[in-house]
């Protein structure tokens, strides 16, 4: 079968053999040149240009595939309209395709559609933008020369695992050491963040523990058709403080437990949310080095002189006499500055960790 451009004069049909269709009321359908005008949402060939390198058409007939010319490969606008004229087509009924078609082949607009030949005819098709296929691929790594080994912030195994979040929707885990991650979306832009996981058994309930030892975030824009990569570096979102407390007397001297009549200290921390950590508790004269705190989320700000995410915590401290119904005997606090990427001061381990002094005054 030959196409024209519609500004085309027909040419008289010869040698065509027509099957016989019957059309509703029982004779023969006619044989017939089909004629496409098409758009593209709405848009002209001319609207498209920039996108539309050329137009694709298949068309099924009564008798299976037609061969057309060009292999049903037109120009947009071949003859001063936005269309194409299919010439000698036997009678009856035809599906059809329309692709638009890019300089890479890809297709960008589409249509289907089914029409009846009984004479000449001609079909408006509205073709609906397609939506390429696109790949967001994110990388991370952590500062200072870590590795996800280690990163020992979050345990001597360093970090297991990280979660990949977009648009605060359903987060996807992936090993660490992947170090890549690729992830099909629509273009568009997301806010992608990354964490890392390391579970810590808790004491308490005996069950594991997810901390958030590092992370990054950034808006990323994702583009049609192309694989759009970014990278992330994970920084430190929490850190460590050993709290210390002190007895004092009403006029600032130091006390002992045994001179304070103490036995019991007890600790409660509270973030810049107003979330509470439960009240740990320690025999006064056991605890002289204070209550230590290995992980304490410190991402409210940035600190732009230390380049440290850093966040406010509030401590209180009891102390009561140890009994069955305790009185509390002396109490202080304080609000302090938690740094990210800090460890909890240890006299041994750590000498150069964070450490706050909790002064307590009687009651």
């Amino acid at each position: 079968m030959r196409s024209l451009g519609i500004a085309v004069v027909a040419l008289a049909l010869t040698g065509c053999i027509v099957h016989e269709t019957k059309d509703s009321v029982g004779g023969p359908l006619e044989p017939g040149d089909i004629t496409f005008l098409w758009n593209f949402d709405g848009q002209t060939c001319s609207q498209v240009r920039q996108e539309v390198y050329e137009m694709r058409v298949t068309l099924n007939g009564p008798r299976g595939p037609e061969q057309l010319d060009q292999d049903g490969i037109y120009n947009c606008n071949p003859a001063g309209t936005d269309g194409i004229r299919l010439v000698g087509f036997d009678g009856g009924t035809y599906t059809f395709n329309i692709e638009a078609l890019d300089s890479g082949n890809f297709t960008v607009y589409t249509t289907t559609g089914t029409l009846t030949v009984n004479g000449d005819t001609t079909v408006p098709v509205t073709l609906h933008r397609t939506v390429r296929p696109s790949k967001l691929v994110v990388d991370w790594s952590f500062g200072g020369g870590l590795t996800c080994q280690s990163a020992d912030l979050a345990q001597p195994d360093g970090v297991a695992r990280v979660r990949i979040t977009l648009n605060k929707g359903t987060p996807e885990e992936i090993a660490c050491s992947a170090g890549t991650a690729s992830i099909d979306l629509d273009p568009g832009t997301y806010i992608v963040q990354i964490d890392s996981l390391t579970d810590v058994p808790n004491a308490l309930t005996g069950k594991l523990d997810t901390r958030i030892w590092y992370s990054a975030s950034q808006s990323v824009n994702v583009v049609e058709g192309n694989s759009n990569s970014y990278s992330f570096l994970l920084a430190p979102v929490a850190g460590g403080a050993t709290f210390v407390p002190s007895l004092l007397d009403a006029a600032g001297g130091p006390l002992t437990c045994a001179t304070a009549g103490v036995r019991t200290l007890r600790i409660q921390l509270a973030d810049y949310q107003g979330n509470t950590t439960p009240q740990y508790s320690c025999a006064c004269d056991a605890c002289p080095n204070g209550f230590l705190f290995a992980y304490l989320v410190a991402n409210q700000t940035f600190d732009t002189a230390t380049k440290l995410y850093r966040a406010n915590w509030t401590v209180t401290v009891q102390a009561d006499d140890g009994a069955v119904t305790p009185k509390v005997l002396f109490q202080g606090g304080s609000s302090v500055q938690v740094y990210a990427g800090e460890k909890a001061w240890d006299p041994v381990s750590q000498p150069q960790g964070q450490r706050f002094p909790v002064a307590l005054h009687p009651l």
